[in-house]
């Protein structure tokens, strides 16, 4: 703080930029100053310091679960959140989308915090076109093959044929498949 005559006695100017006027002078009190508020880690000024008031410090904004951050915060400025778009999961705070595991994740809602689980399919089904926004659908294996996984069908190997599209047997006496994939086993030829 500094100091003036004024009218014979000494007023307290505030020191520009660190200090701000709370009382002003009057023919019987000199003027009081404060020293502005600084913005900690995590705040940003929400208000200006100025010569009759002091500076504004607001906590940043935290994105929470289903959204994430679009603006990074500043010393002047707030955190950004946006909702997370279908086909993706936001955790919260500032994490970014991720995106659902294309083949057994998807997310057909938005503002989500994460993915759904593509459901299981029945007996010699597969669940196919499952990801992003889509829970996908269930799908008969092909003729001659197995379900290996809730997502994969494999061709049954020759001298097998696919029984309920759930395993592969070998063929009956007397009955062959001369290539992979068969859905049924030929009796042999007698001559």
């Amino acid at each position: 703080m500094c100091s003036s005559i004024c009218n014979s006695k000494v007023v307290t100017i505030c020191a520009v930029g660190s200090e701000y006027e709370t009382q002003a002078p009057t023919a019987t009190a000199d003027r009081v100053c404060a020293t502005h508020k600084a913005c900690i880690a995590g705040e940003f000024e929400s208000k200006p310091s100025g010569t009759h008031h002091d500076r504004e410090c607001t906590t940043h904004k935290v994105c929470g679960a289903g959204h994430y951050e679009t603006t990074m915060p500043g010393e002047q400025r707030d955190r950004e959140c946006g909702a997370c778009r279908a086909g993706f999961m936001c955790a919260g705070g500032v994490a970014t989308p991720v995106s659902c595991a294309a083949g057994d994740q998807y997310q057909d809602e938005t503002t989500q915090s994460s993915c759904k689980n593509c459901a299981a399919c029945g007996s010699g089904e597969i669940r196919t076109s499952c990801a992003d926004t889509s829970a996908g659908l269930c799908s008969s294996c092909p003729s001659g093959y197995k379900k290996t996984t809730e997502f994969t069908c494999q061709a049954c190997s020759a001298g097998t044929v696919a029984v309920g599209k759930t395993s592969c047997e070998d063929c009956a006496a007397e009955t062959f498949t001369g290539a992979k994939n068969a859905d049924k086993c030929t009796p042999w030829k007698v001559c």
